[in-house]
């Protein structure tokens, strides 16, 4: 009789902890429902963004102090783009072969007109850290000795 008694005690407690552990179950599965509800904070994602836009290209373009325009060793000829939109293009013989265009950019379009040599090209404008990019050619500032 006393073992009846003591399992029924023992069945008794095991019942009540495993009630407690059911309601601290159900008090954790609530609470995060109840955080479900609260506004999220979403971490911003970084947007998949063109290294320079328009303003970026439009300024890098323009020569700095102690350069003038740019060059590239898979051609002769080199651009010089002005902030008013000119264009000097400067052929094989430095200053002795020179002609006047305009340029114009939309997006990393950029447009080279010179009716001299009958050039009307656009091409695509990349900066690579201190290089010019038109489209498979890649540019250095001129820099005199």
């Amino acid at each position: 009789m006393k073992s009846i008694k003591l399992f029924s005690i023992l069945f008794s407690m095991s019942l009540f902890s495993f009630s407690c552990n059911e309601t601290s179950e159900s008090e954790k599965i609530a609470s995060e429902n109840l955080s479900d509800n609260k506004p999220k904070t979403e971490v911003p994602q970084p947007i998949d963004t063109p290294k320079s836009n328009e303003a970026d290209i439009r300024t890098f373009l323009h020569s700095i102090e102690g350069t003038y325009g740019w060059q590239t060793t898979s051609d002769s000829i080199s651009y010089d783009y002005f902030e008013d939109g000119r264009l000097h293009i400067q052929g094989p013989d430095g200053e002795a072969t020179m002609w006047t265009g305009t340029w114009k950019l939309a997006g990393d379009q950029l447009t080279m007109v010179c009716k001299d040599i009958q050039k009307d090209e656009t091409v695509t404008v990349k900066i690579d850290g201190e290089k010019l990019v038109l489209g498979d050619k890649v540019y250095t500032r001129y820099k005199p000795n």
